[in-house]
């Protein structure tokens, strides 16, 4: 069936069930170019709404927004907005029920677990409201390569509950399966021989031109696409690479192998799609449309364009559980609002540099990771995949994935200079121990997390080659 009749029934059928989303899409493509002070006027608006609806309706942000001087005899005042605290994810797992809207049934809600990437899986209540403007975004910025509504695409994908919604649901299978055009690559597992099945597939089914997935795990598939000589033979418009850091030696290795342009896209399951690249690829833009997104200092105080700190986000749609300067657990920097090469006058990420949970606890009580982390290893060759598991301020176990055989041994010397590296950048001596494996970590949504803390445990190390720094 052509692609736009398919999309004809999905919108048909969205508005047969009351859905605002094909509204809220037109909307954001005839906006999406408007001057910077437009959009800012167009989030102000949003940001006042949701701000009047959380102090009426929701309990724990009376307080909240009255401390912070937001709210004055029941005057709203936006200038005092970043005196209101940053929530976190232990608000809401605490107090959740204090956080939701006291009218929430009515707004048709319901309840969404997110995956626990920080280790802590949290419950966000949400509601058509809100899911209309997520489809919508969605949607939108897949647009910009020219994937719409019911065009085919391959989802490489591992986290559970998207891929049995789709494999058991019939419901599923019909919107998103068939209207949409999703077909599934399950990674959940994965191997060599999976992702040589990987290539069969993609080879053989030439009507699907894009692709969305893990970072990692698109990484991966392109390199074992060029170590084992199994070229994708078909070509692709776009690729869409998304849930984790998509570092420079990543992105040119997908775009060598699938001989297309990678648009790198930022969010989170609680406030859905955030930040997404344009064909130019100068920074992520910001949607100000559906999200209102801050970097700041450890003490919640905004930072200038540049500099690196917390990413918190709010986002403009959800009433259910206003989401109100959340912290989402990742670091980077915001990049000064200027006219794009798309057209675009929006506000970019210009680094996102990893999840606050993903740092090196060391003896003087400080923190390592960031770039400087990714940069220990980016000079190791034919490494796909790197976890590293710390059991002690100076125990380090670290797992590899690579294609090539026996390569903590093949690559000893480069493994010396990646310890060597982490002792003089973070200013310690770590004894680490390597291990060549596929079988990584993984959290409920099938992210594969950079460090992992046992410190609760000491256990001891698993048996495997030491590498170290002589002397």
């Amino acid at each position: 069936m052509d692609s736009r009749i398919k999309a004809a029934i999905y919108i048909g059928l969205k508005y047969w069930k009351r859905s605002q989303f094909f509204t809220y899409y037109r909307w954001l493509q005839q906006n999406q170019y408007q001057p910077f002070e437009m959009l800012c006027h167009y989030q102000e608006r949003f940001l006042r709404q949701l701000l009047q609806e959380a102090y009426d309706f929701v309990p724990a942000y009376r307080d909240r927004l009255e401390n912070a001087g937001v709210f004055a005899n029941g005057k709203l005042d936006l200038a005092n907005f970043a005196q209101i605290p940053p929530l976190t994810r232990e608000d809401i797992v605490f107090h959740g029920t204090d956080f939701t809207h006291l009218k929430g049934k009515e707004r048709g809600m319901y309840l969404f677990k997110t995956g626990g990437s920080t280790a802590t899986p949290i419950q966000v209540v949400q509601d058509n409201h809100y899911w209309d403007w997520y489809l919508a975004a969605n949607f939108f910025t897949n647009s910009w390569s020219g994937l719409r509504i019911g065009t085919p695409y391959f989802l490489l994908w591992s986290a559970y509950r998207d891929l049995h919604a789709q494999l058991h649901s019939w419901k599923d299978q019909f919107l998103v399966g068939f209207l949409q055009g999703r077909r599934i690559l399950n990674c959940r597992v994965s191997s060599p021989d999976v992702f040589t099945s990987f290539i069969q597939t993609i080879n053989q089914q030439t009507d699907c031109h894009y692709l969305v997935g893990y970072a990692a795990e698109l990484y991966a598939l392109a390199c074992h696409s060029q170590e084992q000589n199994l070229p994708i033979n078909r070509p692709f418009n776009a690729i869409y690479s998304t849930a984790e850091n998509l570092t420079q030696q990543m992105r040119e290795t997908i775009e060598s192998v699938f001989q297309c342009p990678v648009y790198n896209r930022y969010g989170c399951r609680e406030a859905g799609d955030l930040a997404c690249e344009c064909d130019h690829q100068n920074g992520l833009h910001i949607n100000p449309l559906c999200n209102y997104v801050e970097v700041v200092d450890d003490e919640g105080k905004p930072l200038p364009y540049g500099e690196e700190g917390r990413i918190l986000v709010t986002n403009l749609h959800n009433y259910a559980m206003p989401l109100i300067r959340y912290a989402i657990g990742d670091e980077g920097c915001l990049g000064s609002p200027q006219r794009c090469q798309c057209g675009r006058e929006w506000q970019t990420l210009a680094k996102i540099t990893g999840r606050t949970s993903e740092k090196l606890y060391l003896f003087n009580g400080k923190r390592f990771g960031g770039s400087f982390l990714h940069t220990a290893f980016d000079h190791l060759p034919l490494l796909q995949r790197y976890q590293i598991h710390q059991f002690d301020f100076d125990k380090l176990f670290i797992k590899l994935r690579s294609s090539e055989p026996d390569y903590v041994q093949k690559f000893q010397q480069d493994l010396v200079e990646t310890a060597r590296r982490l002792d003089v950048w973070s200013g310690q001596h770590f004894q680490i121990q390597y291990e060549q494996t596929h079988d990584f970590e993984r959290t409920p949504t099938g992210k594969e997390l950079i460090i992992i803390h046992h410190f609760n445990t000491f256990q001891s190390l698993p048996d495997a080659i030491p590498v170290g720094v002589a002397g």
